[in-house]
């Protein structure tokens, strides 16, 4: 089940192949239920209701294969585990947290890798993934920052970096470890400024259902 998703390429092109097949059955057996008796208008009924629904299924599957409403049969059917956890939820809206215990950093090797040459930070950035703690709700969660190469340079030590907020907004598979790292591999930053560089700036990826 979980190689035929709603998404998928397959399960499409069997649904529009079986809706072209209905309506070929349809004219060519629509003369043969000619009549006025119940069996030929059942005949008919059935004709024109089961291509209906098989066209009515391709419409739908066209339209959440470019959207994505739907990426998996979990999203669907509403069998997804949603990874939040309500530990204490403090009255005194988080005031007495440690704000060192709200957030948990590990690194990553997402980040952009020159061929031939070891990584550093300070010339390819870095991407860590969080597990963050809000002081108020007690929701967990996590997320996954891109922190780029002027992040680690001395003559930005002082300076304020923009923030970028991805959200992936397409279940599962975009939290996966292959659309993580399409995500900031590819992700290319907007230019701007009269010299018509790039302005170097942090990006926030929050993964459906975390």
């Amino acid at each position: 089940m979980s190689d035929v998703e709603p998404t998928s390429a397959g399960l499409l092109g069997l649904v529009c192949v079986l809706a072209a097949a209905a309506f070929g059955a349809a004219v060519v057996l629509w003369p043969r239920a000619a009549g006025s008796g119940l069996r030929p208008i059942a005949a008919r009924s059935g004709l024109l209701l089961t291509c209906q629904v098989l066209l009515t299924a391709a419409i739908v599957l066209v339209a959440n294969r470019y959207f994505v409403f739907y990426a998996t049969w979990n999203d669907l059917l509403g069998g997804t585990n949603v990874k939040v956890q309500v530990k204490q939820v403090q009255p005194s809206l988080g005031k007495e947290a440690d704000p060192s215990g709200l957030v948990h950093r590990n690194g990553t090797d997402l980040a952009p890798v020159r061929r031939g040459r070891a990584h550093d930070p300070a010339k390819d950035g870095r991407v860590d993934h969080l597990r963050l703690r809000g002081a108020r709700s007690g929701l967990d969660a996590e997320a996954y920052v891109y922190l780029p190469p002027q992040y680690f340079q001395p003559a930005y030590a002082k300076k304020r970096l923009p923030v970028v907020l991805l959200l992936s907004g397409a279940g599962p598979t975009a939290s996966s470890p292959g659309s993580r790292t399409r995500t900031f591999r590819r992700r290319r930053p907007r230019r701007s400024g009269r010299d018509g560089r790039s302005r170097p700036s942090t990006a926030w990826s929050v993964p459906y259902g975390a």
